[in-house]
C-alpha cells in the first residue's frame, strides 16, 4: 500500500479488550491489532485506530482496556515512526436498521425496559458465555428520518441510545469524552473537546 502511494490506514480496532474482540466481535485480539499497527508503522504510513464504546456486554474494565490499548499503541507507534503519525477515533455504538443487532433484538420486558425498549443478547455457546459474562445491549430503535443520533457530536450533547448491564448511556457519553481528552493529552494530539 505504501508503494502504491497510500499515506494512512484507518484500522477497525474496535476495542482494547480481548473479551470483547474475541468473543463478541470478530475473533481478533489486542495483540493482533498491535501487530497490524506495527506492520503499518514499519511501512511509514500514518495509522488511525477506529475504536468504539458500547459493545454488547461491555463493562468498565473493558472500557479501561480500550484506553490502555490506545495509550500503549500510540507510544509504541511513536518509537517506530515518530510523533504525528498515530491517531484514533473513539465513537459510541448505535445499532442501525439491517444490522444483526437491530434485526435479532427482542422486545425488552425486563431490566431497563422503562427507558430501553429493545434488547439484544449474544449467544456464543455455554463455554463462551462463561468466559464473556453478560453479553446484552439495551437500546431503542430510532427512526433515523425523524430523530437525530450521533456516533460522536458536541461534548455534553450526545444522544446515546444504548446501555449494557454495567454501563449506563450517560456513563458511556461521559467516559467517551474523558478518554478522548486524556489519551489525546497524554500522546500530544490536539484536543477535540
Amino acid at each position: 500500500m505504501s508503494k502504491a502511494g497510500f499515506i494512512e490506514v484507518l484500522a477497525g480496532v474496535e476495542s482494547g479488550s480481548e473479551r470483547i474482540l474475541r468473543y463478541h466481535l470478530k475473533g481478533s485480539s489486542p495483540e493482533i491489532n498491535t501487530e497490524a499497527m506495527r506492520i503499518i508503522g514499519m511501512s511509514g504510513m500514518k495509522y488511525k485506530a477506529l475504536t468504539m464504546l458500547g459493545h454488547p456486554g461491555e463493562t468498565l474494565d473493558d472500557i479501561n482496556l480500550a484506553k490502555k490499548w490506545l495509550l500503549n499503541a500510540a507510544k509504541e507507534y511513536e518509537k517506530i515512526c515518530g510523533w504525528g503519525k498515530f491517531s484514533f477515533d473513539l465513537s459510541l455504538f448505535q445499532p442501525f436498521p439491517g444490522s444483526p443487532i437491530w434485526n435479532k433484538s427482542k422486545k425488552n420486558f425486563d431490566k431497563f425496559s422503562d427507558k430501553f425498549k429493545w434488547v439484544y443478547s449474544t449467544n456464543r455457546g455455554e463455554e463462551n458465555n462463561k468466559i464473556c459474562g453478560p453479553s446484552k445491549i439495551y437500546f431503542n430503535k430510532i427512526d433515523f428520518s425523524n430523530a437525530p443520533t450521533f456516533y460522536k457530536g458536541k461534548p455534553g450533547e450526545y444522544i446515546v441510545n444504548i446501555r449494557t448491564e454495567e454501563v449506563s448511556s450517560e456513563e458511556f457519553a461521559n467516559l467517551r469524552d474523558k478518554i478522548e481528552k486524556e489519551v489525546r493529552g497524554e500522546i500530544g494530539l490536539k484536543s477535540l473537546i
